[in-house]
């Protein structure tokens, strides 16, 4: 591939690579890896870079069709080709359902149906293990309200989309985390969306979805199924390579169908 340049930087599941040709272009490649806790658990999975790849495609070309302003512009290969973006160190989560982390700092019972969504940011640094940041924490080190309120837009209506697409596939999106960065000053949806991204669980019953008038009790034994979730969850707890990569392979297979 001509256009393939020197290698811009390397996290922990891509790789960016400039474009020899645009500079306001550059190419993503995912990787085998697979983290949590902050990279402390690492793993390879052989293939997972391909499904990551396909499912990141699928999620953002249905972003793209619904008129989100978005990074992803089109692949060649197995190559992602991306605006290049000036990243913001920010994770911008929104929720529908509690449950993780949220259950440990605060007295939501897990279950707990959100409407309407919350959103919450954490700085990203993994030394200080991404600390949640409020708007005024933010703008003390320089945000402009202005841009946190359109990453906050952007969060909802990346949600609503996700949410209603998963649904019609039997599936309830309960959280994802989203990255963002800018090019000539505006602010696009940026990084991944796979697997890794976001909790979903499957609906017991067809067609029943959670409401605020479920309590989190009915929520958990009677609408949504927790044990068949499908997503990074099932390697934080233990989960083996087969079962991870069986569980993005799913995720894989719904979003294309999206």
């Amino acid at each position: 591939m001509n256009e393939l340049g020197e290698r811009i930087s390397e996290g922990k599941t891509k790789i960016i690579y400039a474009h020899k040709i645009n500079p306001s272009l550059a190419f993503m490649k995912f990787k085998q890896d697979i983290t949590a806790g902050d990279g402390v658990k690492h793993d390879i999975i052989k293939g997972k870079d391909a499904v990551d790849f396909e499912t990141n495609k699928n999620i953002f070309l249905y972003l793209n069709k619904n008129g989100l302003n978005t990074s992803f512009l089109t692949y060649v290969g197995d190559y992602t080709v991306v605006r290049r973006l000036d990243m913001l160190p920010l994770e911008a989560v929104s929720r529908r359902i509690a449950t993780g982390s949220l259950l440990k700092r605060s007295p939501f019972e897990q279950g707990t149906y959100f409407d309407p969504l919350t959103m919450e940011f954490f700085y990203k640094d993994d030394s200080k293990h991404d600390p949640l940041m409020n708007d005024s924490l933010l703008r003390a080190l320089g945000y402009k309200q202005e841009d946190l309120d359109i990453i906050r837009n952007i969060n909802e209506k990346t949600f609503l989309l996700l949410e209603n697409a998963f649904r019609s596939q039997g599936f309830q999106l309960i959280d994802f985390k989203l990255e963002y960065g800018k090019q000539n000053k505006k602010i696009y949806l940026g990084d991944e969306i796979t697997a890794a991204s976001m909790r979903i669980w499957p609906f017991r019953n067809e067609g029943v979805y959670p409401t605020y008038i479920h309590t989190p009790e009915q929520i958990m034994n009677e609408i949504l199924d927790k044990s068949r979730q499908l997503d990074k969850q099932i390697y934080r707890e233990g989960g083996t390579e087969e079962q991870v990569m069986t569980s993005f392979e799913k995720i894989r297979d719904i979003t294309s169908r999206f």
